[in-house]
């Protein structure tokens, strides 16, 4: 099953109108049919009924109604969390640093940071390593500047 047959299958079903989906998807009417067609095979039943010039929604179409809207609805809320996580665009990044390196090393590098990405916000609390490493831990720093020989699952380390 393919995202572009549930997102035609979701423009028929909520205009009832083959044309009429093909026209807001901007694609050629035959098209949508051709991929409901191929939907409808690989499910084994029929979504439509076609009776005439209407279209109605069988049994199986309205039972497939709303899991098409949450599995493409699922699809867009991930896209866009993806493009905004890869772009940086927004949110607030918790850093934690004991405090030596946020007083001598870091202010530059946050400064640099925040005007490369301006919607991103950084917040720095000092603490000392095992202070940082249990904040990390409980979820309240997203990340930490430690000295620690090991970390516990499924904490991971890399080079600063």
């Amino acid at each position: 099953m393919e995202l572009r047959h549930l997102n035609y299958f979701v423009a028929v079903a909520e205009r009832l109108n083959f044309s009429r989906a093909a026209e807001h998807l901007h694609v050629a009417q035959p098209a949508i049919s051709q991929q409901i067609r191929a939907l409808e095979g690989e499910l084994g039943v029929r979504l439509f009924e076609r009776v005439g010039k209407r279209v109605l929604l069988t049994e199986a179409g309205r039972a497939l109604l709303p899991h098409a809207r949450l599995i493409l609805s699922t699809v867009e809320i991930a896209r866009n969390d993806l493009r905004e996580r890869g772009a940086l665009t927004r949110g607030t990044a918790r850093l934690g640093a004991p405090p030596t390196v946020s007083a001598h090393i870091l202010p530059t590098r946050i400064t640099a940071f925040e005007q490369k990405y301006p919607g991103l916000d950084v917040t720095l609390r000092e603490a000392g390593t095992e202070t940082l490493i249990k904040l990390v831990e409980d979820g309240q720093l997203d990340l930490a500047i430690a000295s620690a020989d090991t970390l516990p699952a499924p904490l991971e380390s890399a080079p600063f």
